[in-house]
């Protein structure tokens, strides 16, 4: 019987650099969320670009999890997932330096801001890790196939 997860992917180290967004972009939604300066449109744009790449990400990981790359193959599922980090990457680092610069005197909002610039280094290596994946050139042989070496 197949396994409906793909573990293979989750063990991966762009299923693990996946997790890890998750884990270090949920303390900083949940930063954001809790203070009551989001009425300042830095911090509410903080708020809602954490919410989306929250959503996002999380959305993706399922669906990745879950084998619908593997079903749906119309969808370039590695430029998909580099076009996710790229976005998330530069939405990230403008709201986080805005925050960053505006929430000198609160504790919370400059934790979340220096844990969102913290977050945009695992988006770039998620990111250069699905650019690998998406423009490496195909293998004319099958997986686990060993290629000959002629000397």
């Amino acid at each position: 019987m197949a396994s409906v997860v793909n573990v293979k992917y989750l063990r991966s180290a762009r299923g693990l650099l996946k997790v890890a967004q998750l884990v270090v972009l949920l303390p900083v939604f949940l930063c954001v969320h809790t203070s009551w300066h989001r009425v300042s449109y830095a911090f509410a744009f903080f708020h809602v670009t954490t919410l989306v790449l929250l959503v996002a990400i999380l959305l993706f990981l399922i669906l990745a999890a879950l084998k619908l790359p593997s079903r749906v193959t119309w969808v370039n599922w590695d430029v998909t997932e580099f076009a996710l980090d790229i976005l998330g990457f530069f939405s990230l680092v403008a709201v986080s330096c805005t925050a960053a610069v505006k929430s000198c005197d609160v504790p919370l909002l400059m934790g979340a801001s220096i844990s969102g610039i913290l977050l945009t280094y695992l988006l770039a290596a998620s990111a250069s890790l699905s650019f690998q994946a998406a423009w490496r050139p195909p293998s004319t042989q099958t997986p686990g196939q060993v290629q000959d070496v002629k000397t």
